[in-house]
């Protein structure tokens, strides 16, 4: 049986139109995404810094019942046991903090003004947000690692208590001009800590094998660089807070749930917000 050839022509047609398909099968989201990065300063912001970090401790001291004291003592009693908050400068802690998020903003090309500059801020052609930093907030604590060699049948839990301090922080966004008086607030938390490593290790002068730890802890230098990382990484959610209020408003009217976009400005990667 003599088999017909095939139409060639028809081949490279539909190779085309499916590779066309793919590459026009984006949604609406991402693509107003894409144009909102390739902007050049899309939204123009006012930053307004907070004047102090709140700072909570809850290290309990073995010697003192905390129960037992009047709460403005109990306070006092718990935070003159942290390692790293009753040593924390709040200018310092704040600059850091505060650098961080310009320099995300700055390098995902939003046009940052501080408050003594409001009225260049307001005379600004562009969509304009006032992002006023409400609150910083640190709480230092005792956490804990548990964990099991699983080696030479030991099935005994050992336990590493480290220091961990959560850094809290709240915003309020309100857009210049807008109609609507709603001003949006925004909560982020981020914790660092002490670097633990525990194993069993070989004790060469008893020939036995005992489990070890050790715990690099925190100091207030880490403490200060590490407020600049959590600062870049908040400013980079503001970032994507900020794009994904214009995709809404550039969308047309629709009832389904909009699908919500984050963007790396290091990388220039663009993903759904759900994908990491």
């Amino acid at each position: 049986m003599k088999l017909k050839p095939v139409c060639r022509p028809f081949l490279i047609f539909t190779l085309v139109a499916l590779l066309s398909g793919i590459f026009t099968a984006c949604s609406p989201e991402r693509r107003l995404a894409r144009q909102f990065v390739t902007l050049k300063e899309p939204v123009t912001v006012l930053l307004v810094s907070p004047d102090i970090v709140y700072k909570k401790s809850y290290k309990v001291p073995d010697s003192v019942d905390i129960s037992l004291l009047p709460e403005n003592e109990a306070e006092a009693a718990l935070f003159f046991q942290t390692r790293l908050l009753q040593f924390t400068n709040d200018s310092i802690f704040i600059n850091d903090f505060m650098q961080g998020v310009v320099s995300a903003l700055h390098s995902a090309g939003i046009k940052v003004y501080a408050a003594d500059s409001s009225l260049r801020f307001i005379q600004s052609e562009t969509p304009a947000y006032i992002i006023n930093v409400a609150q910083l907030q640190l709480e230092e604590y005792y956490d804990s690692l548990i964990t099991s060699p699983d080696i030479f049948n030991d099935d005994q839990l050992y336990v590493i208590y480290y220091t961990a301090i959560n850094m809290n922080s709240w915003y309020e966004l309100s857009r210049l001009n807008s109609e609507s008086s709603n001003r949006q607030v925004l909560f982020n938390s981020k914790t660092v800590q002490d670097f633990v490593e525990g194993g069993m290790r070989y004790v060469p002068i008893s020939g036995d094998y005992k489990f070890m730890s050790t715990v690099d802890s925190l100091t207030m230098s880490d403490l200060y660089e590490l407020a600049g990382h959590v600062g870049f990484l908040n400013g980079s959610q503001l970032y994507d807070y900020l794009m994904n209020a214009w995709i809404r408003q550039h969308l047309p009217k629709q009832s389904g749930p909009i699908k919500m976009f984050s963007y790396n400005p290091i990388s220039g990667e663009l993903k759904r917000s759900n994908d990491r």
